[in-house]
């Protein structure tokens, strides 16, 4: 297998219908009863190899994505071979998935003999079970269709709430940041992205598992569901945004992003913009600068990114684009009390 990393390959063979405990979580995030590989996949696919425990003709195939939305894989390949070192053959060409979701295709009429199997999985993702049939009741047959005729259907069971590990939640009205920006000395050193000092989430491209308010929190993270995590995207040049205004205007000096407990799953390139940071522009004469180009953050998956600027600068928002999808748990702007 190319990679299990949020969840091990030999679900997908499992005989047994797929689980969903809401409150089942671990260092990786939700446990899920599939195999799933780890996000931005470099490769063109994660792939799986098996052997059969008796070889065997295969005439019907079945794909399943139950509980994965939003981290399904975009399409699936099934091929064959009757024996290690011999040539790979097509079983089910590479078809679409979507999340939720059953796929069940008839194969082309033929006697061939299969030993070992290979999954392909594009790009990355999760795929829960895979079917393989010689032969199937009657009525179980007439629900397989050959690939051109496929079609994904939709589980009429909803997903089960995940139960999330607990993430402190931080309430702070008008006066109460008064009071707190009142105890900060001249001098100190303040993040005021903090909703603690009026940082507040102006506009977020995408809160699939969670909310984008939690990378200001002043609150140091305590598990992964404690930030910012989109889903996975599939489209070329993808991208999401978070875009942070500040109440607090101070000269800042450093931006730190805080990857703690995204390690599979923080994104694959980050880049930073500013609004209004040139001596401080105002009306129509502000403008987006770039503060950090496009650049590669997968390495610092469980760490810290912290961006010493060359001159202290004037920032009244703050927009940070991830490449092409993933998770942040902290995002700070530090500078020094005037």
């Amino acid at each position: 297998v190319s990679n299990q990393g949020f969840a091990r390959a030999e679900n997908l063979l499992s005989s047994h219908l797929p689980v969903f405990d809401p409150e089942l979580y671990g260092r990786q995030g939700k446990i899920m009863d599939s195999w799933e590989s780890v996000r931005h996949n470099q490769e063109p696919a994660d792939s799986l190899i098996f052997e059969l425990r008796k070889p065997a003709i295969i005439n019907y195939v079945s794909l399943s994505t139950k509980y994965h939305l939003g981290n399904h894989p975009q399409a699936v390949q099934v091929e064959a071979r009757p024996e290690a070192n011999a040539e790979w053959q097509i079983l089910v060409p590479k078809t679409e998935l979507a999340g939720h979701c059953s796929k069940k295709i008839k194969l082309s009429a033929n006697n061939n003999i299969y030993q070992q199997i290979k999954v392909l999985m594009f790009p990355d993702g999760g795929l829960t079970r895979l079917g393989l049939y010689e032969s199937l009741p009657d009525l179980e047959i007439k629900n397989f269709l050959e690939i051109h005729s496929a079609r994904n259907i939709i589980f009429e069971d909803p997903i089960p709430h995940p139960k999330k590990p607990l993430t402190p939640k931080f309430h702070v009205n008008p006066t109460q940041i008064e009071a707190n920006w009142l105890r900060v000395a001249r001098g100190q050193e303040v993040d005021v992205a903090s909703l603690a000092y009026g940082g507040h989430i102006m506009s977020a491209s995408n809160e699939h598992y969670s909310p984008a308010t939690q990378v200001i929190s002043p609150y140091p993270p305590i598990n992964m569901f404690d930030g910012s995590e989109s889903a996975r995207s599939r489209e070329k040049n993808h991208h999401e945004e978070v875009v942070i205004g500040i109440q607090k205007i101070i000269p800042i000096e450093k931006i730190e992003i805080d990857f703690t407990y995204f390690r599979n799953n923080n994104p694959f390139e980050l880049s930073l913009e500013s609004l209004g940071t040139a001596s401080g522009e105002k009306g129509q004469n502000k403008k987006w600068t770039v503060l950090l180009p496009k650049k590669p953050v997968k390495a610092y998956a469980g760490n810290k990114l912290r961006l010493d600027l060359k001159e202290p600068i004037l920032i009244e928002q703050l927009k940070i684009k991830v490449f092409p999808d993933g998770g942040i748990n902290r995002i700070r702007l530090l500078g020094r009390k005037t």
